[in-house]
């Protein structure tokens, strides 16, 4: 069983978190906003069971998390209130990095990816991603082509990075000396 404050011994886990949610579905929302394509036609890449491929004619994407970074941790705690006895959590806060990789295939996969390029930059659709937890770091203003060779038949592809950025707290029950169920004796009596 998880342990869910400091006085029991073992790991803890997080009572809570902040914006702890998944971001596939959040990303895949937002492009196919951007770019005018149905959302089954904005897909996530490296999936185990990835389906059938959309028609050769068809446009579509792919979406695949290519890497994350993160900052070092730091810990904001608080100090117990001797009025409050579970008083003491520490929340620690990490600000995630995400490079993904979006890869436009059909006959305007180079049209889509210069639409996604330009309209994500736009102040207003970045505030959309925001709504989801997430902001834009930054964009690769180079879209590479990749054909993929695809039943002997070449298939124009083309990918961009981006960087998606968001912070996550996480509150650990950390209990202070002044929570513990104990009674401190001294010179002059008891505390």
């Amino acid at each position: 069983m998880a342990v869910t404050d400091s006085r029991t011994s073992g790991a803890l886990r997080p009572t809570s978190s902040d914006n702890e949610t998944e971001l596939m579905d959040p990303l895949r929302q937002w492009i196919s906003e951007l770019i005018g394509l149905r959302l089954d036609l904005v897909r996530a890449s490296w999936r185990p069971k990835p389906g059938t491929q959309p028609a050769f004619k068809t446009d579509w994407c792919a979406l695949a998390l290519k890497s994350l970074d993160t900052t070092p941790v730091y810990l904001d705690g608080r100090k117990g209130d001797p009025s409050l006895p579970l008083t003491g959590d520490q929340t620690s806060v990490v600000h995630e990095d995400y490079e993904f990789v979006l890869s436009f295939y059909g006959p305007r996969a180079l049209f889509l990816a210069q639409r996604f390029r330009d309209a994500a930059q736009i102040g207003q659709n970045r505030s959309l991603l925001r709504q989801t937890g997430l902001t834009l770091k930054a964009i690769d203003s180079q879209a590479m082509r990749l054909p993929d060779l695809v039943c002997e038949t070449w298939v124009d592809r083309y990918d961009m990075t981006f960087h998606v950025a968001r912070k996550v707290s996480r509150t650990y029950g950390v209990r202070t000396i002044v929570g513990a169920d104990v009674d401190f004796y001294t010179e002059r009596g008891k505390l």
